[in-house]
C-alpha cells in the first residue's frame, strides 16, 4: 500500500487489530509513503504505525464534520441538496437556490393545465406530454396518477418542501424558490378541476368524495396564528 492511512483509518483500534493480524497470519505489509514494513518493525515503528491510523481517523472525522456543517448550511439557505429534479426544474448554481425554471418544459406542462382546466382527461394530457418527449422528473412516461399527484405539488408555484414542510422564511411565510411554472390561480383551478372528477366509493352518499389525508390543496401552506399547521377536513356538506 502507499501508505498506513489508505488501509485504515479507525483509528488505534483497528491498527491494533491489523498488527495482530498480521503477525498470527505471517502476512507483510508495506507503508511506501510511510516507510514501514511490517517484517522489520521494531516498537518505534510500530508506535508511527498505530499514529499514523489514529491521525487518519482524525482527518476522517474532521471531514465528516466539515461536510455535515456544509449541508446543514446549505439546509438552512435552502439550496439544492441533491436527487431527482422536479419535472420543470434544472440545477442552476448561479439560482439563489440552486435550481431553475426549464422554460420550453415549463411552458408545455402550462398547456396541458389549461387543456385538463377546459376540460381534457389526465389521460390525454398524459398523451400529449409522452408523445411530444417529455418525461416526469423520473424519466418516465406520463400516466393519469403521477399527473394527479403532480398538479398538487408547491413546486408548481415555485414553493419546496424541505424536511417535511415547505422552506419558509424567519416569519413562517413560504419561500418562492423559484419562478412559478403555473400561476397560483391556475394551481386552484386544476385542483379544483381534478378533485370534482375523483369517482364516488360504493359506501359513499352521492355527491361525498374519496379523498386521502392531506391531499387537499394548500395542506401545509396555511399556518394557525399559534404556528401550527392547519388541517383540513371534509364534511360531505
Amino acid at each position: 500500500t502507499q501508505a498506513v492511512d489508505r488501509t485504515t483509518r479507525r483509528g488505534v483500534s483497528e491498527t491494533g487489530d491489523l498488527l495482530k493480524a498480521l503477525e498470527s497470519s505471517g502476512g507483510r505489509l508495506i507503508a511506501l509513503d510511510d516507510g514501514i514494513d511490517s517484517d522489520l518493525m521494531g516498537f518505534a515503528d510500530r508506535m508511527r504505525f498505530i499514529m499514523a491510523g489514529e491521525l487518519a481517523r482524525e482527518e476522517r472525522d474532521r471531514i465528516s464534520k466539515r461536510t455535515r456543517r456544509g449541508k446543514d448550511e446549505a439546509r438552512r439557505r435552502g439550496s439544492f441538496q441533491g436527487g431527482r429534479m422536479a419535472f420543470g426544474l434544472v440545477k442552476d448554481p448561479t439560482a439563489p437556490y440552486g435550481v431553475a425554471v426549464e422554460p420550453e418544459a415549463a411552458a408545455a406542462f402550462r398547456s396541458i393545465v389549461e387543456d385538463i382546466i377546459r376540460g381534457a382527461s389526465l389521460a390525454t394530457a398524459c398523451a400529449t406530454m409522452n408523445q411530444a418527449g417529455f418525461l416526469t422528473g423520473n424519466g418516465n412516461l406520463w400516466t393519469s396518477g403521477v399527473l394527479s399527484k403532480t398538479l398538487r405539488r408547491p413546486f408548481l408555484i415555485g414553493h419546496r418542501y424541505q424536511a417535511g414542510d415547505l422552506l419558509r422564511d424567519e416569519d413562517g411565510t413560504p419561500i418562492q424558490v423559484t419562478e412559478p411554472i403555473i400561476s397560483e390561480a391556475m394551481f386552484c383551478r386544476v385542483d379544483k378541476v381534478v378533485r370534482s372528477r375523483v369517482s364516488s366509493s360504493p359506501n359513499q352518499q352521492p355527491g361525498q368524495r374519496t379523498m386521502k389525508s392531506g391531499s387537499f390543496l394548500l395542506s401545509g401552506l396555511l399556518r394557525c396564528h399559534c404556528g401550527s399547521a392547519m388541517r383540513s377536513a371534509e364534511s360531505g356538506r
